[in-house]
Order: structure tokens, then C-alpha cells, then sequence
């Protein structure tokens, strides 16, 4: 089973809805569902804001071409600026903790800003968060790596937290497992040892029984 490892939103602003993402999703995965806003509180210009009188700058907008932008937008370019280097960071995080058990590489979510560029504000990474059939021991190593990828950023979100409390869960299953196997395998050893000697008593008893009766003596002669 994948299962993202997070969706991750910044806090950041942002300013006109991009959905594209920079892969297509794993077949396998099963990205969790949340709720996304499309816009923050703040985030577009008010019309107190657009009345105010542009800031000429020479900014090389998408096109090529020189942008004439307000100081709110400016401000909101700085921050979508932020976003995306937080996203990038978080997911790649994910990415390098998770190791081989990462089922996609991090899909971005992009907001695209005053000046026509695309900013990520939100990403994911897809993880395999199966237990291996058979095997507690490697059970329990790989949701400990899970755990590790999940924790990795330096403020995971509340799906990271998820992610690494089931996994936390599946190697404590794991290990219970593990521990029964190591019972059972002791005590089928004793078991072996006790049947084992009480074999060897046994066949020592019938070779004693088998011995004559009336054993022929043998003379010595023991020289004085």
C-alpha cells in the first residue's frame, strides 16, 4: 500500500489558482484527500490597494516583458517567492529520508503570481507504508525509515504526524510478532534438548539390558 506521505500547504500567499503538478501521480499510490483553500485571506489586492499608485520596476516578467506592479504586489511576489522555497524544501526532505521506499517523487501544487510566474505552495510525496509478509524484523526497520521520512521536515504537518504515528503502530505490531516467534522458537529448542536426552537415557538403558546375563570372565594374570 503507498500512501502520501502529505499533503503539504504553506502558510505563504498566494494569488491565482495553477493546479499543474510536475509528475503524474504513482499507480500504486493513494495520496490521502484534504481540504485546500484556493486563496488566503489577504491575498489579493483590495480596492483600497488598487487605487494606490504603481511602483515602476524593471522586472522581467513572463514573455520577456517589463512589469509595472503596485507595492502589494510586490510584496505578494516576495512571499510566493518564500512559498515555493519552503514547499521545495519540505518535500525533498520527505524524499531523501523515505529512500527506496518512496513510491513518487514530490508533486508541487503552483499559484501563479502578479508577474506570470508559477510559485509551488503545496506538495506531496508518496510513500509504501506496507509491512513485508513474513518478516517482523524488516517490518519493523522499514516503518522506522517511514517514521523517519514522515518526521524529516522541520515542522512537519499534521499528515506527517499521521503518517509516522501509523507506522509507529504497524512496527509495534511487528515486533509483538517477532517477539512470539522467538518464544515459540525457544521452546521447541528445549523441547529438543529434553526429548533428546531422554532418548539418549533410553537407548543407554537398552544397551544395558542387552548385556548377559552370565558374562564369560576372562583370566588374568597379574605379575608380582
Amino acid at each position: 500500500m503507498a500512501i502520501s506521505i502529505n499533503p503539504y500547504q504553506s502558510n505563504n500567499y498566494w494569488y491565482e489558482r495553477d493546479n499543474s503538478v510536475t509528475s503524474s501521480p504513482s499507480p500504486t499510490a493513494q495520496p490521502s484527500t484534504v481540504s485546500k483553500s484556493s486563496k488566503v485571506e489577504g491575498s489579493q489586492p483590495t480596492q483600497s490597494d488598487e487605487t494606490k499608485p504603481s511602483v515602476v520596476v524593471h522586472l522581467s516578467g513572463k514573455a520577456g516583458k517589463e512589469l509595472e506592479l503596485s507595492e502589494q504586489e510586490l510584496k505578494l511576489i516576495n512571499e510566493l517567492q518564500k512559498s515555493d522555497t519552503e514547499v521545495r524544501a519540505h518535500e525533498m526532505s520527505h524524499v531523501a529520508a523515505g529512500g527506496q521506499y518512496v513510491t513518487s517523487g514530490a508533486q508541487l501544487e503552483y499559484r501563479k503570481g502578479p508577474d506570470g510566474k508559477r510559485y509551488a505552495v503545496a506538495g506531496e510525496v508518496s510513500i509504501d507504508t506496507s509491512a513485508i509478509a513474513g518478516d517482523p524484523q524488516a517490518t519493523i526497520e522499514k516503518m522506522h525509515q517511514v517514521q523517519r521520512a514522515a518526521l524529516a521536515p522541520a515542522s512537519p504537518s499534521s499528515q506527517d504526524r499521521k503518517v509516522a504515528a501509523s507506522a509507529g503502530a504497524l512496527a509495534a505490531d511487528a515486533l509483538s510478532e517477532l517477539i512470539m516467534l522467538q518464544a515459540e522458537e525457544r521452546t521447541q529448542g528445549n523441547e529438543s534438548k529434553a526429548f533428546g536426552s531422554i532418548r539418549q537415557a533410553a537407548d543407554s538403558y537398552s544397551k544395558v539390558n542387552n548385556l548377559p546375563i552370565e558374562p564369560q570372565m576372562s583370566s588374568f594374570k597379574i605379575a608380582v
